[in-house]
């Protein structure tokens, strides 16, 4: 999700929702994963004119990408019997298969960061929040 979307995992600046899996899972919910990703990921490579077929080519790769997106929020799940294991996410990307998303957002990182689930199951939007983790390091050097 990181590459496709062009976003760190976490991002306190991004107001609406700093998780990035919670963000492409709530462009899910309103019905326009694709929108969460990055729009230079369709630009054709530097060099390479546009074809004829551009349009047949965007939904191709539309597609594609809609097929990670899908694929990172089922590899989010919390409860490790609820991913896909490797054999399938492999299957699903060699043959572009779109397999169908998590039915609810169930995500470890929700459920302890005061986001609240909305009574019909759509989820509030994020909070943006920080945290700060210190540490010291000291070493002593023998003489």
């Amino acid at each position: 999700m990181e590459i496709a979307c062009r976003r760190k995992p976490i991002d306190p600046s991004n107001m609406i929702c700093s998780r990035l899996a919670d963000w492409v899972w709530l462009h899910h919910q309103k019905g326009s994963i694709t929108e969460a990703l990055d729009p230079v990921i369709l630009l054709p490579p530097r060099g390479h004119a546009l074809r004829d077929d551009k349009d047949v080519s965007e939904f191709q790769q539309l597609d594609k990408w809609q097929c990670v997106l899908q694929l990172g929020l089922l590899c989010c799940q919390e409860d490790p019997d609820a991913r896909p294991d490797m054999s399938e996410v492999h299957q699903a990307l060699k043959s572009q298969t779109v397999m169908p998303p998590p039915s609810s957002w169930d995500v470890y990182s929700i459920r302890n960061s005061g986001t609240t689930k909305r009574p019909d199951g759509t989820l509030a939007p994020c909070p943006a929040s920080s945290s700060s983790v210190s540490f010291s390091y000291s070493s002593q050097h023998a003489r």
